[in-house]
């Protein structure tokens, strides 16, 4: 399926298509590009760097059965640019979601959409992604333990060293981090950080914990507290 060819759209809000599986959202994408707010570039079958700085996206979507790790370049973390590069939105299968290699595969990915789905959800999961694109992290240094997060930067270390995070991992730190000790609901979280109450359900924010504790929890402390049945918080390690 080919939605636009590769060139500088006249719609600013570009998404470039990573992928070839793109059957069970070509209507969804015709519907979309059809009301004028997004252009969607490609397909492309890797999002190589020469793509990338040529079509400029404001979002990059992979296609179902894509493997994301392989697919798309790597960032300059140590140059702390969110720019360079965009959200990205992973669609995958209910299978691909149960199996859990996509996700686990895709580190940089900042959101997932299980596929097929309504043209309404797929419109909302960008459109929040084209507005925290353009509206990008706003200013000072938040500590907590050994993590220091530097928004202004965009950046997060750990004991001094530059950790590499998504998109919405470095979001539902912020937010955890701003509010050391209490404890959210899943709900709550989804709604404060994701800015939705329930499309994508509460697995969004449990692979998302869990990628921060992966990448944060490595000298055996704990920042991460859940409580059974309630949800997810920050503490600082004792």
């Amino acid at each position: 399926m080919t939605v636009s060819g590769f060139g500088t759209p006249t719609v600013a809000e570009r998404v470039l298509l990573i992928g070839s599986q793109w059957d069970s959202l070509s209507a969804n994408l015709k519907s979309l590009a059809g009301q004028g707010e997004l252009t969607f570039v490609g397909p492309s079958d890797h999002g190589t760097p020469e793509i990338v700085s040529l079509v400029d996206p404001t979002v990059i979507m992979v296609g179902p059965g894509c493997d994301s790790a392989r697919a798309l370049p790597r960032p300059d973390y140590e140059s702390g640019d969110p720019a360079d590069m965009p959200p990205v939105l992973v669609c995958v299968t209910a299978d691909e979601l149960e199996d859990g290699a996509a996700l686990s595969q895709g580190e940089e990915f900042a959101d997932f959409l299980v596929v097929p789905c309504s043209v309404a959800e797929l419109a909302w999961r960008l459109r929040r992604l084209v507005r925290k694109s353009s509206t990008g992290p706003s200013g000072s240094i938040i500590e907590v333990g050994r993590i220091t997060l530097d928004q202004d930067a965009y950046q997060v270390r750990l004991a001094g060293r530059v950790v590499p995070l998504a998109w919405m991992e470095f979001q539902l730190l912020k937010f955890l981090m701003e509010n050391v000790g209490r404890v959210f609901t899943r709900g709550v979280l989804l709604s404060n950080v994701w800015g939705f109450d329930s499309l994508g359900g509460t697995r969004t924010v449990d692979v998302h914990i869990r990628k921060l504790r992966s990448k944060l929890e490595v000298h055996g402390e704990r920042y991460f507290r859940t409580v059974k049945n309630v949800g997810y918080g920050m503490v600082v390690p004792s």
